[in-house]
């Protein structure tokens, strides 16, 4: 089968990005014909890479103007979208001229409108958590259930210390880290809430020697908040680490993000809605317990740490529902795991690293999830695939046969 990706770059260091990189050499590896059509990432030009083309963007947003020509080039069979699909068009099925799966994330609920809307023309819809996958059903639309994944060779548990010393921090103290983007108002990630509750534990307990790590934009570059004006305004502006700006701005590798988890004590996540959260399962990986909302994909991803009872929802401008993170209740999972002992806190790294690696490994994913897909969108093409040239050659094969018997 000829697949055309459709997403962003593989360099990225964005979660598509991520997903592209690990994802296609493993669908070149089954044997399908792969290209990526780098709508984010690339420009002006069509680039090589390990033998995988890579289409360039075009002057509309997700290559609207583009996709079309891209298939008609390579010919595609199939067309896998991975991005949130409310912005697509309504005649982005006729746009791409082929069958097309959407691959797509679900971080309220119900399933917004206008993701139903673009749903119901795709060929086939993915989501990537199994709530978003039930949500997308509840409305009518068959869905399959596909999960992001973690390379499990690189997110894995490693000395504490050692990672500290990596990343030139202080061997000492209880290390908060957050990793998530600092984007749009309000901020879906919550940061002013993590923030609080971290806050509330460095001056409640001093004897802990707390810090926090916020691994994202500092500034409100991206129309987020001015996280610089906060930790000022909490008294921790002495407490909190940020990232070199331009490291963060051109992305880190992915072994510079398995330091910062293997740094860090706890990983706080307590957002207001998830369509996966990919760093809660790297932590996780790493045998870093994780903070969480009891809330979309964030309960089932939660396997070493604590999943917080959120508090009030509000309705967002998708029409679906976010929560509000509780700080009282961030800051009591904060206190629960400070209070672990080293048995507790050795048993929930295992468990959490284990259920990882069974369910989130890349090459699990690929084969429990991504070959059955595959193999259905294949047996449905069967008949395309026996043009008049594919047909005679199969006639003589069978007349061959035939007389050789």
């Amino acid at each position: 089968m000829r697949l055309l990706w459709s997403s962003n770059a593989p360099w990225s260091t964005s979660g598509y990005g991520v997903q592209s990189r690990h994802l296609l050499p493993r669908f070149k590896g089954l044997g399908h014909d792969v290209a990526i059509f780098a709508w984010d990432g690339l420009h002006h030009g069509r680039l090589t890479i390990d033998n995988i083309d890579i289409y360039p963007g075009g002057y509309l947003p997700f290559g609207f103007d583009l996709v079309g020509e891209h298939v008609k080039h390579f010919k595609a069979d199939l067309v896998v979208s991975v991005q949130d699909i409310w912005p697509l068009p309504e005649d982005y099925k006729q746009k791409v001229g082929t069958r097309w799966a959407s691959w797509f994330p679900i971080d309220g609920e119900p399933a917004p409108r206008s993701v139903i809307k673009i749903a119901k023309t795709c060929d086939y819809c993915l989501c990537y958590s199994q709530h978003g996958t039930e949500q997308v059903e509840a409305a009518g639309v068959k869905c399959r259930y596909i999960p992001l994944g973690v390379e499990t060779r690189t997110f894995y548990p490693a000395d504490k210390r050692a990672a500290r010393e990596t990343l030139g921090m202080s061997p000492d103290g209880f290390l908060c880290a957050m990793v998530a983007a600092n984007r749009g108002y309000p901020s879906r990630k919550a940061f002013s809430a993590n923030v609080q509750a971290f806050a509330r534990l460095y001056h409640e307990h001093p004897e802990l020697d707390a810090r926090l790590y916020l691994h994202t934009e500092q500034s409100r570059v991206e129309n987020g908040i001015d996280l610089d004006q906060l930790v000022r305004a909490l008294g921790i502006h002495d407490r909190v680490l940020f990232p070199d700006p331009y490291q963060n701005m051109i992305g880190l590798p992915e072994t510079a993000m398995a330091h910062i988890y293997n740094a860090a004590d706890v990983l706080l996540a307590a957002s207001m809605g998830e369509g996966f959260g990919i760093p809660i399962i790297e932590a996780q990986a790493c045998g870093t317990p994780v903070i969480t909302t009891d809330f979309t994909s964030m309960s089932e991803l939660t396997f070493n740490g604590v999943c917080t009872k959120p508090g009030q929802k509000f309705f967002t401008a998708l029409d679906h529902w976010w929560v509000e993170p509780s700080i009282d209740n961030i800051y009591s999972a904060l206190c629960t795991i400070v209070g672990w002992d080293d048995h507790t806190r050795k048993g929930m790294a295992e468990w959490g690293t284990k259920v990882v690696r069974r369910d989130y490994e890349w090459d699990v994913v690929v084969t429990r999830h991504w070959v059955p897909f595959f193999e259905e969108v294949e047996q449905q093409m069967a008949p395309a695939f026996l043009t008049p040239e594919r047909q005679d050659g199969a006639d003589a094969g069978v007349a061959q046969s035939a007389k050789g018997e």
